[in-house]
């Protein structure tokens, strides 16, 4: 009786070890974080500064950018996506809509697309999750001149 007994206390021990396992696991993705441009590593963008940060948001994820462009252009926008390819009307921080879109499609745990009419960008997580680099294809100028791909790379920002 009293092996039974330790039987099944051990099998409920090892059940709430796998939930609160499996819980810890879902509440977390490689993703999540603040991320900051790294221009020394960048090409040419005409972007002074930027910082992206990715929350989850329940089921979805937030991402929050804050982009100073070199001419003194500031530009802070957010938006939330289940990462599915569904495209999402992007909003300034100050609450006004904007006319720019992400569809955004995950592809696997480091790596996802944001295929837009206007640009396809390849976003890439390094295997130590320090650094993610963002591939920019641009699919056209309204004059038809094309575009030089442009590669970002952000380094995460370290929790204190």
């Amino acid at each position: 009786m009293l092996n039974r007994v330790l039987v099944i206390l051990a099998g409920v021990l090892l059940a709430s070890v796998a939930v609160a396992v499996s819980q810890e696991a879902a509440s977390t993705d490689v993703l999540t974080g603040t991320w900051n441009l790294n221009t020394n590593k960048s090409s040419q963008s005409g972007i002074e500064r930027e910082s992206i940060r990715i929350e989850l948001a329940g089921d979805q994820h937030k991402f929050v950018y804050d982009r100073l462009g070199e001419n003194g252009t500031e530009l802070n926008w957010w938006f939330v996506t289940d990462m599915k390819g569904d495209c999402v009307n992007h909003t300034q921080v100050n609450g006004q809509p904007m006319t720019s879109k992400s569809c955004i499609s995950r592809l696997g745990p480091r790596t996802f697309v944001n295929d837009t009419a206007i640009l396809h960008e390849k976003y890439e997580l390094s295997s130590d999750g320090r650094k993610m680099v963002v591939h920019t294809k641009f699919k056209g100028h309204p004059t038809g001149r094309s575009l030089p791909e442009q590669k970002l790379v952000f380094d995460r920002v370290l929790s204190q």
